[in-house]
């Protein structure tokens, strides 16, 4: 329950100070994109990574917000992966801020399920990274940089 909380307030003031003020300051150019159907690049991407034939299938959304000074995506992605006869599913939501000095990831990035609805790995929280001087900054749990994808579809 703190991680949420944790989640909320952290969107609400990424909200506060940077959407807010820029929707004030300019009005952004806006695209919408949608995508469902089979991703032929990253099952080949997978398939050779993991060794054996893997098929994703994926339901996504993106707006993307253009402002002279940044770019602002809000992201959800669902995709259904299957391989030997396992299906794993991938369930990201998150907006993300590029701008020409850092990309700022707030939300949940990364989160696979089992087949039944049970949560095998979640990242959460905020990410920040500086082209600058490269500095990244991780607030909340990201346990995916040691999570398997393919030892989990074998």
């Amino acid at each position: 329950m703190k991680t949420r909380s944790l989640l909320v307030f952290l969107v609400v003031a990424v909200a506060s100070f940077v959407l807010i003020p820029s929707a004030l300051a300019s009005t952004p150019q806006v695209e919408q994109f949608r995508f469902v159907g089979v991703d032929d690049s990253f099952s080949e991407e997978l398939t050779n990574v993991c060794g054996f034939p893997v098929t994703v299938s994926v339901d996504a959304h993106e707006t993307h917000l253009f402002f002279e000074d940044r770019g602002q995506f809000i992201i959800h992605y669902n995709a259904t992966v299957t391989a030997n006869g396992n299906t794993l599913l991938l369930r990201n939501n998150l907006l993300e801020i590029d701008t020409a000095q850092s990309v700022t990831l707030v939300g949940v990035p990364f989160r696979v399920l089992d087949a039944d609805g049970k949560t095998l790995v979640k990242d959460a929280g905020f990410l920040y990274f500086s082209f600058e001087d490269g500095t990244l900054i991780l607030h909340g749990p990201h346990p995916s940089f040691n999570f398997d994808l393919c030892a989990a579809l074998q």
